[in-house]
C-alpha cells in the first residue's frame, strides 16, 4: 500500500477519502488497501493488521457502512488491474539479461501480447471478440431448439460445437459437417457459411 493510501486511510474524515465514512479504522484500512492491491484479500488484511477471516466475520458482513463500500474498492480494485494491464502491455517491462557474476550485462523492454489482446477485446468486444466458426449445416441450427440432452450437455460446459458435431446424424444435418474456431473479420456476424461441395453455400 502507497504511503499516500496509508495517509488518506488514517485520516477519517478526509474529503477525498472515499471510505471516509468508515469509521472502524481497520475497516477503512483493508478498503484502501484492497483497493491498491488489486482485490488481492489476503495482502489486504496483511496490511490492515486483521485475520484472513475478518472480512468474512459477522461484525464486518453487519457493519452496513462497510459493506456499502466494499462494492467501491473492488471496483477501484478491478481498475488497478486493468491499469496495469495496459502499462504492461503498451509500456512493456524492464527486465535484466546478460547475468555475468550476478550482474545484468543490459536490459530490455519485453511486451505481453496476450495483454495487449484481452485489453482490446475488453474496450472493442465487437472487433476483436473471439468468434465462433461454423460451416456447412450447422449454421443454420436454431440452438435454442435443441433436445433437452443436448442442452444439458452444453449447459455442463461440453463445447457447443462439439455436442453439435457428434449428433449431427441425429439432427440430420448430412455429411460434410464442419465446426472450428477462428477471428472474424470486423463488421462479419461471426458465422461462415462455407461452400459445401455442390455450388451452392451451405
Amino acid at each position: 500500500m502507497s504511503d499516500n493510501g496509508l495517509a488518506v486511510a488514517l485520516a477519517p474524515d478526509k474529503a477525498d477519502d472515499p471510505f471516509h465514512a468508515v469509521t472502524h479504522l481497520q475497516r477503512r484500512l483493508y478498503l484502501h488497501a484492497l483497493a491498491e492491491t488489486g482485490g488481492n484479500v489476503t495482502r489486504a488484511c496483511e496490511i490492515a493488521g486483521v485475520s484472513r477471516g475478518a472480512p468474512y466475520s459477522r461484525p464486518w458482513r453487519e457493519d452496513e457502512v462497510f459493506q456499502a463500500h466494499l462494492p467501491v474498492a473492488e471496483e477501484m480494485a478491478t481498475a488497478a488491474l486493468e491499469a496495469e494491464a495496459v502499462r504492461r502491455a503498451h509500456d512493456g517491462v524492464t527486465e535484466p539479461v546478460g547475468w555475468y557474476k550476478g550482474k545484468p550485462g543490459g536490459y530490455v523492454q519485453r511486451y505481453s501480447d496476450n495483454l495487449l489482446m484481452f485489453t482490446l477485446k475488453g474496450r472493442l468486444p465487437d472487433k476483436y471478440r473471439d468468434r465462433l466458426e461454423v460451416r456447412g449445416a450447422i449454421a443454420h441450427v436454431d440452438l435454442t431448439q435443441l433436445p433437452p440432452d443436448l442442452l444439458a450437455r452444453i449447459a455442463g460446459g461440453e463445447h457447443p460445437l462439439s455436442v453439435l458435431a457428434s449428433a449431427a446424424d441425429a439432427l440430420a444435418l448430412g455429411p460434410g459437417v464442419e465446426v472450428g474456431e477462428g477471428e472474424a473479420p470486423a463488421g462479419e456476424d461471426g458465422a461462415h457459411i462455407e461452400d459445401g461441395g455442390d455450388g451452392t453455400n451451405g
